[in-house]
């Protein structure tokens, strides 16, 4: 993204509006998703190792492409994604242990 980004303002800068054409049209749209798409990989998603039992509110599941996707949303807001589980007896065994230490599970439908 940050490349895409950069990339843009290089195309960009320099030129007067009266000389855009398709191209440069182009990388205003290709900067402006970038930027949008940082912005919610920066202060959205978390990356974080090790989280708390503290930090966690709930875990969501959600449908996407017909692919069963994970998320452990925290408390200051940001989502942290999990990785895919291997059969439902896995899953299971994860809503049971979210139930035990007190976490909510939430299906979002889309």
């Amino acid at each position: 993204m940050l490349l895409n980004l950069a990339n843009a303002i290089i195309r960009i800068f320099g030129k007067r509006t009266t000389e855009y054409g398709f191209i440069e049209y182009f990388w205003i749209g290709l900067g402006i998703i970038s930027l949008i798409v940082l912005f919610k990989f920066l202060f959205k998603m978390s990356t974080a190792q090790k989280i708390s039992i503290g930090e966690i509110t709930r875990l969501e599941e959600k449908t996407v492409f017909g692919k069963n996707r994970f998320s452990l949303k925290l408390k200051n807001g940001k989502k942290r994604n999990l990785g895919n589980f291997k059969d439902q007896n896995e899953l299971a065994k994860v809503r049971e242990l979210f139930s035990k230490i007190g976490i909510a599970y939430c299906s979002i439908k889309p």
